[in-house]
């Protein structure tokens, strides 16, 4: 869990006390409700609902669905290697995991210019030309 998601927590868990009380092991993180009643001993039945009420209430416009877009994007900026982050996204195949990431030019910025900054020690000449060259002045002299 994260500082972000840990902030967000406590302050759910603020209005949770004080809507409920002291949390119960029985009780639902989210529990079941409508505008007029709630009750934690029950969970909620559709997401999507609960959904649609927060934005409503942040007045934001973003899917649920895109968090997971999100979080792919910011692994990849991170530098969390593929395989781990197929793995905590529960992606198997990669062209999934590079759907859900979207770099922008800005990301990868930083590489680019890590890679620029070395570029005083990469040859003039691409390996393979180079071979290219050897190769042909070989089957001259031969």
């Amino acid at each position: 869990m994260d500082q972000h998601l840990w902030a967000a927590m406590t302050h759910y868990r603020s209005w949770y006390e004080s809507k409920f009380g002291t949390p119960q092991p029985a009780w639902y993180v989210f529990p079941w409700g409508t505008r007029k009643r709630e009750d934690p001993t029950r969970p909620i039945v559709n997401i999507k609902k609960a959904w649609q009420r927060l934005k409503a209430k942040l007045k934001v416009n973003y899917r649920l669905h895109d968090t997971r877009h999100t979080l792919a994007t910011k692994m990849a900026i991170a530098g969390v290697p593929e395989p781990k982050r197929r793995y905590l996204m529960g992606h198997v195949d990669e062209k999934i995991i590079q759907r859900y990431t979207h770099l922008q030019a800005e990301d990868c910025r930083a590489d680019l210019e890590r890679a620029l900054a070395v570029s005083s020690r990469v040859p003039t000449v691409s390996p393979t030309v180079a071979r290219r060259k050897r190769k042909a002045t070989s089957d001259v002299i031969h």
